[in-house]
Order: C-alpha cells, then structure tokens, then sequence
C-alpha cells in the first residue's frame, strides 16, 4: 500500500444529501448546475456511473445557510 494519507474528508452518497440538506434529487441538481451547491465527484466510469459529494463541502454549504450567507465554492 502506498505511504499516502487518508484525506480528511468522506464522500456522502446521494441519499446521505437527501436526507442531511432536505431537498429532493431535482432540487440538488438544479442548484449544482446554478452554482448554488457544491457539485458531486464522479465515482464510477461511464455516463451513468455513481456520484458523490465531499461530506466537507455539503457541511460547509449547511453552514453557510445556516449563518444567512450565500455559499460559493471558492469557500
């Protein structure tokens, strides 16, 4: 096994997002391809291979919503 580290952060499956942000599957697709959401890594091969989205990145969208700010992925 290489000597690289574990990265710090999870990778949350579709129903995780579902079940943490409250919005349906459209709602998160329609809000990554406006920028609003953080977009998902591609996790499988081909056009219909499995997505996810960094557990980090979906937190620090909850926060920022939280707190009354807009997310941005620059963030």
């Amino acid at each position: 096994m290489p000597d690289q580290p574990f990265p710090n952060w999870r990778i949350l499956r579709e129903p995780a997002v579902i079940e943490l942000t409250g919005y349906s599957r459209s709602s998160i697709r329609r809000k990554v391809k406006a920028g609003e959401f953080p977009a998902p890594i591609k996790l499988g091969t081909g056009p219909s291979g499995a997505v996810g989205w960094k557990q980090s990145e979906v937190v620090a969208w909850i926060e920022a919503r939280a707190a009354g700010v807009r997310w941005s992925e620059s963030q």
